[in-house]
């Protein structure tokens, strides 16, 4: 049988603010002025969680705490909390009563048998003759001096528990307690239900209320926000959309029944359909307190919906206006229904979605399709007296009630106005109960409704369920003869499958194109041409993608259709920004999103402005921007906004990795950490595979300006892998030039070279951003080994034909090479060029390292010169250590930046001349001899009077210039030389 657990919130969410409140009155009782407080609020709104927060921090400032607890059944106990409450603090040996005068032990006796043997006298004797009153007075007396006894020990919290079902006698005492109390150190916190009617408790509060002697804590429903944090504590993850979307509909803020539905989606599914048993038992403990009509009225109104008017309700009931509205008053009364208030119409509305799904479960099936019929019927008749009845409402009722020619009629409008205000989800939803119409009575539409489903599903990022769709849409299609519909099909596949498959997407892409060509719509033709030319980018074919994409273009411009124009200048920018154009495809791109803009196309728009925005290349390439790195993140910003807007998760996921880069760009890494991760999250979520590529590709970028190639190269991995299984060219050559870069700097060096120069050819100019990551990656390994002119062949191979956009990463490489060649005057006006850049475009974290190369140039001509720049150095370290998203990351960073500064491999064109064995210099043949020697580096430091840090880069040289990979294999090369050539 299935077992379950209650789960409880680890951590209170949403009531610092009444915590707080509860706090500041401690502070009062422990200088003497008592006080009361009230914690009211709907059942299961967390009033005993905040209450068990506060005594946990009122025991932590050695208050005494005594808790009496009300139940159902106490209505007819007198002083049934107080009694509770006594008797609990006795059995648990809290204090006794012995030092109280006797006869207030005598009172206590009257209400606890067990104080009878503390009195002389049975403690009826003595109040025998008194009249009823007067003996609950003394009670009251009893009470008030026990309190304050205890008080004087230790300043006290009297906590009383559900007064909502407390007794006359309690609530008397209770308006009674802050008047006699206010100088003793005493603080009564007593909780209440809101919605549990009781005629006492509203009088007593209303006077302490008068008296001003109550502090009231209302708590309200907890908001989206905070209902994900609650799941993300349960769970110890973040949950999923679909999980987090079902919980928040149906719990409407109730802590209480966030834990309780948790505990049903564990045992029972994704979508935690199931009604939890103890939510069942509050409902129905509600219901069993109403009348017959009040019962017939929650029926029908739960059929009709959550909220809903009294006239609808009145037009389709089988009662009299005026037995309905007895029946409504009395839910409202029970706490079922609430009034909203209105202008011109009595609005009602269920207390929580899952009150009406109780009352809903309730009734028959049959009972049900009845019931739905009769409000479709009353809403179509509203309508037709020009009452506002919308599509959605008549597609919902009429499907319901199993008239299935209405319900494909209504529901597929509804599909169709959600679609054109971009509500992608509301859409499917009304197209899929269009579709089960169209389906039971086998009209033709269902195939256009298939297409329309399997777009909306596309759209939300549900790869099965669109294919699924779109492939059912297909066959009907060329069983149909419908060649619209099967050419809308293959360029709806086409496109779905660019996130997964290039090769699939191809051939997809390439019989939509056929199939267009056989007709006359050149339209269609036209977005063919785009889809397959989109795909040839992505498989790095960029001449044959442009032509196609340029031919679509003309043919949409001939034919008047904008959208087809805006589609050509958005994939044409794309074009331009893969093979490394940075500007031209900005260009481009901004021309589409203005167009798509006006157009109201918010899907189109948000990618386009997104892409604009995407600052990946400048990092990735390099390429040059022709922006700062903050207007790229703007534009990304704008397009995640939009994509939160119209619910597309794809999209969104693409910006967060846009904004990403960008804020990489501005050095600012802890916010491109958390982008990155979500859109991560998203992308992993939706299993959208050429997102997930971007974003771990992303965070491998965030962690080579950590100087953490080991974290690089893990991200950078799983980007090459998901790429390589999808065919992607582009991500894959760009995910193998960073995966060999960082090979190189672990130690992996003759591998990592093959590997980089198979990737690439020796001449010509780069044609994608990936092979100019793979010339500079060679440079890097040329310039490592001493080949200083075959690195800056490699260098001027990116920078020739070129001369306004000079990336900044590959200005700074080159300034190393004329500093290592002794060209100083070249050098310093290349590093002054890369610093210039990074201001105009980014990235930021090249500073520091153009700072330092221009300390090392001018340390021996210039010293004050040279240390001006190490200071800026060490500070733009400092900062963008500062903005790391962990101490380790920036402990990392700080304790590698002194030794990644890249120090000149020669500082004169003479040093370059006086190597020795293997290339390497003097100093790190002395290096090496001491290696073999046994030496650590802090020994060699002592020995030979440098830094440390300075000892580790000689060693890391030496192992470069040898094609070693560790300090074994350098002592075993020294080892095979003689003194005398290590020497020389």
């Amino acid at each position: 049988m299935p077992i379950s657990f209650p789960q409880v919130c680890p951590v209170m969410v949403g009531r610092d603010a009444e915590l707080q409140v509860l706090s500041n009155l401690l502070d009062r009782t422990h200088t003497g002025d008592g006080s009361m407080s009230l914690i009211s609020g709907e059942a299961g709104i967390g009033k005993t969680r905040l209450q068990r927060e506060f005594v946990d921090e009122a025991r932590q400032r050695k208050f005494r705490i005594v808790t009496g607890i009300c139940t159902e059944r106490d209505r007819d106990f007198p002083f049934a909390p107080f009694v509770d409450a006594v008797r609990q603090g006795l059995g648990e040996r809290q204090y006794s009563v012995d030092q109280l005068p006797s006869a207030v032990v005598r009172a206590l006796a009257s209400l606890l048998p067990e104080l009878d043997d503390r009195v002389p006298d049975p403690a009826h004797a003595d109040h025998a003759e008194l009249l009823a009153e007067q003996q609950k007075r003394r009670v009251f007396e009893a009470f008030v001096t026990l309190f304050r006894h205890l008080a004087k020990e230790s300043p006290l919290v009297l906590i009383l528990e559900d007064i909502h079902w407390a007794d006359p006698s309690s609530l008397e005492l209770i308006e009674l307690l802050p008047r006699r109390l206010t100088s003793s150190s005493v603080l009564v916190v007593a909780t209440a239900r809101a919605d549990e009617h009781n005629r006492e408790l509203e009088r007593s509060l209303g006077a302490l209320r008068r008296q001003r002697a109550l502090v009231d804590i209302v708590l309200n429903r907890l908001d989206d926000g905070q209902i994900d944090t609650m799941l993300a504590a349960l769970l110890d993850e973040q949950a999923s959309a679909v999980l987090s979307n079902s919980i928040r509909a149906r719990t409407d803020g109730n802590p209480f029944f966030v834990e309780e539905l948790l505990v049903s989606w564990q045992s029972g599914g994704e979508d935690a359909s199931a009604i939890p048993e103890t939510v069942r038992e509050a409902v129905l403990r509600r219901l069993d307190a109403v009348g017959t009509p009040a019962r017939y009225a929650a029926s029908l109104a739960a059929v009709i919906g959550k909220r809903f008017t009294m006239d609808l309700l009145v037009a389709c009931s089988d009662l009299s206006p005026d037995t309905l509205l007895v029946g409504i008053e009395d839910l409202i009364k029970h706490h079922i229904l609430v009034e909203e208030p209105a202008a011109r119409q009595s609005v009602l509305s269920f207390r929580h979605a899952l009150t009406r799904e109780v009352i809903q479960s309730l009734s028959l099936i049959h009972q049900r399709v009845v019931q739905h019929g009769q409000v479709g019927e009353a809403l179509l008749a509203m309508r037709e007296r020009d009452a506002p009845v919308r599509s959605s409402d008549l597609g919902y009722h009429f499907f319901m009630a199993h008239d299935w020619p209405r319900a494909l009629e209504y529901a597929t409008k509804a599909g169709d106005n959600a679609w054109s205000v971009h509500s992608t989800a509301e859409a499917l939803v009304h197209y899929r109960r269009a579709l089960d119409a169209a389906l039971e009575i086998g009209h033709q539409s269902a195939t256009r409704l298939l297409l329309l489903c399997g777009r909306c599903h596309a759209l939300l990022g549900s790869f099965d369920d669109a294919r699924y769709h779109l492939e059912e849409a297909l066959r009907r299609s060329r069983l149909e003869g419908d060649a619209g519909i099967e050419h809308l099909a293959l360029y709806e596949l086409a496109g779905l499958y660019s996130s997964r498959d290039y090769r699939v997407a191809q051939r997809l892409a390439d019989d939509a194109l056929k199939l267009s060509r056989l007709g006359n719509d050149r339209r269609q033709e036209g977005r063919a041409l785009n889809r397959l030319g989109n795909i040839l980018t992505n498989l790095l074919h960029f001449d044959d993608s442009r032509a196609l994409q340029e031919e679509a273009l003309a043919v949409f411009d001939g034919a008047g259709e904008r959208w087809g124009v805006a589609d050509s200048l958005d994939l044409i920018g794309m074009n331009y920004f893969l093979s490394g154009n940075i500007h031209d495809a900005r260009s481009y791109f901004d021309r589409a999103a203005t167009m798509f803009d006006a157009l109201d196309d918010a899907e189109r728009f948000a990618s386009a402005r997104t892409s604009q925005g995407c600052y990946i290349a400048v990092l990735d390439g390099p390429c040059s921007s022709p922006v700062p790195a903050s207007v790229f993140r703007a534009e990304a910003e704008e397009g995640l906004q939009r994509c939160r807007s119209i619910g597309w998760r794809s999209g969104e996921a693409y910006a967060h990795a846009s904004i990403a880069c960008a804020a990489v760009g501005e050095g600012r890494l802890d916010v491109a950490w958390e982008h990155a991760q979500a859109g991560l999250a998203i992308a992993t979520d939706i299993e959208h595979q050429q997102w997930i590529v971007i974003c771990q590709m992303t965070l491998g970028l965030i962690h080579v300006d950590m100087l953490d190639d080991a974290g690089a190269i893990g991200h950078f991995s799983e980007a090459l892998e998901l790429a390589t299984a999808m065919g992607a060219s582009q991500w894959e050559q760009r995910a193998s030039a960073w995966v060999q870069r960082c090979r190189y700097r672990l130690g992996e060096r003759g591998q990592a070279r093959s590997m980089s120069q198979s990737m690439v050819g020796e001449c010509g100019p780069p044609a994608s951003i990936g092979e100019r990551r793979v010339i500079l990656t060679l440079a890097e390994m040329d310039f490592a080994e001493g080949h200083f002119d075959d690195s800056l062949s490699r260098v001027n191979r990116l920078l020739d034909g070129n001369d306004q956009a000079h990336p900044a990463e590959v200005v700074l490489m080159q300034a190393r090479i004329f500093h290592s060649l002794g060209q100083e005057r070249e050098a310093d006006a290349a590093y002054l060029l890369a610093r210039k850049q990074v201001v105009r475009g980014g990235p930021r974290p090249l500073l520091w390292k153009i700072a330092a190369g221009r300390s090392l140039l001018w340390r021996g001509g210039n010293p004050g010169r040279s240390e001006r720049e190490a200071k800026l150095a060490r500070n733009e370290i400092d900062a963008l250590s500062a903005a790391l998203p962990d101490v380790a990351a920036r402990r990392h960073l700080l304790s590698h930046a002194d030794v990644r500064i890249w120090l000149p491999a020669s500082r004169t064109p003479r040093t370059a001349r006086s190597t020795g064995p293997g290339g390497l210099t003097r100093r790190e043949r002395d290096v090496a001899g001491h290696v073999a020697a046994g030496l650590a580096n802090k020994e060699i430091a002592s020995v030979l009077s440098i830094a440390e840090k300075t000892v580790e880069m000689h060693v890391s040289n030496c192992l470069g210039k040898l094609d070693l990979t560790s300090r074994t294999q350098l002592a075993g090369w020294v080892m095979g030389l003689d003194r005398s050539t290590l020497r020389s």
